[in-house]
């Protein structure tokens, strides 16, 4: 019979604790590329919701600059320490962000919703999620609300992101334990683009709790 000394078995143990990392992935986006490449750096994926349908803990996608006639769903999750990460090269351009899954980062996109008035509570981005960090963006010129944190949406950071022109308001901050806090908003209107909603504007407007802002 063989039998294994203490300090093995707790190095062993370790060893399968950490081996989830060694398979983290970096992937790339351009606008030169095509979804059916590999997504790796000399053969990127063309659309961010391609990465968006593949990554999983741990993996990181690099998204060119470029115009991205995209709104984005991120429905998969990361895990504490794993996060899916969202990252932007140079002013990278897209439509909306939907971060639907947990334990996700978007850091660095700039966010400009396109089309005519449009009726509903939406966030230009937008997190149902918990544990999702939503860093250094910029929304611009939004025909709905700037950012929104909806009532399923926990313990969230908001930090550093600029919203300058959205409909009635910068954001909208639902849900439980949350952490906003650097970000700048400007010159929120009640008049984009053909929209007419009620006569208020705010620059925040809270609900849920436990958040610290």
């Amino acid at each position: 019979m063989r039998i294994y000394s203490y300090s093995f078995i707790v190095l062993l143990l370790l060893g399968f604790m950490f081996v989830p990392s060694v398979f983290a992935t970096t992937y790339y986006v351009s606008s030169s590329g095509t979804d059916i490449a590999s997504g790796v750096q000399d053969e990127p994926w063309k659309t961010i919701q391609k990465a968006a349908n593949t990554l999983v803990a741990g993996d990181v996608v690099n998204v060119s600059a470029g115009t991205y006639e995209e709104v984005v769903a991120e429905t998969s999750s990361g895990s504490s320490g794993s996060l899916i990460k969202f990252q932007a090269n140079g002013e990278v351009l897209i439509r909306g962000f939907n971060l639907n899954g947990n334990y996700i980062e978007l850091n660095g996109f700039t966010v400009t919703p396109s089309g005519t008035c449009q009726v509903n509570w939406n966030g230009a981005i937008q997190s149902s999620g918990s544990n999702n960090v939503i860093v250094n963006n910029t929304v611009k010129d939004s025909i709905i609300t700037g950012l929104k944190l909806t009532p399923t949406a926990n313990s969230n950071l908001v930090s550093h992101n600029t919203i300058v022109r959205a409909n009635v308001d910068g954001m909208t901050i639902n849900g439980t334990n949350h952490t906003i806090e650097n970000n700048d908003i400007s010159d929120i209107r009640n008049i984009i683009n053909g929209c007419s909603w009620h006569g208020d504007t705010n620059a925040i407007t809270f609900f849920g709790s436990g958040s610290v802002y």
